[in-house]
């Protein structure tokens, strides 16, 4: 993970609850700012959460939206924990990943699933190309790293 800080790319951390993905990309996202970038450390579920709630507040969305396009580093942390529609796929995370990917923007991403598992939960509405459309994104600004382990929470002091 550290590797990848001088890289052009970012890394797709993915592995099973408890194995540390969020805790290495907060020591990333740190250092990052510590060097002066403009970072934007996103909890997937409730930033969708929050846009939903904002719905009549067009201003506030683009807000929120803007810091996800033109952060310097972002890190998008439990992606595909969130209630998945296709809204989100479509109106949130696609034009969020595609200006990323346009424009050569650090972007991080943690799961539970790996890419092909999140294939499938990207098509709640059947629509297998628009969840590859998504998944073409996430590989052009990631590589993709396994973290496997025991669960750090479940763990005895």
């Amino acid at each position: 993970a550290m590797q990848s800080v001088d890289k052009p790319g970012g890394i797709f951390l993915y592995g099973q609850p408890g194995t540390g993905k969020t805790y290495l990309l907060t020591a990333l996202a740190n250092d990052f700012a510590r060097q002066g970038l403009k970072v934007s450390f996103v909890k997937v579920p409730l930033f969708v959460q929050d846009f939903r709630q904002s719905l009549e507040d067009s201003e506030y969305r683009q807000d929120m939206l803007g810091h996800l396009k033109f952060s310097d580093v972002v890190v998008l942390d439990d992606l595909g924990s969130e209630g998945i529609s296709k809204w989100t796929r479509d109106d949130i995370l696609f034009p969020v990943l595609d200006y990323r990917m346009q424009n050569g923007k650090k972007t991080y991403f943690s799961s539970n699933y790996t890419p092909e598992e999140l294939l499938e939960k990207y098509q709640p509405d059947g629509d297998r190309v628009a969840s590859l459309r998504l998944q073409e994104r996430i590989r052009s600004l990631a590589q993709p790293v396994k973290m496997t382990g025991r669960s750090r929470r479940n763990s005895a002091a």
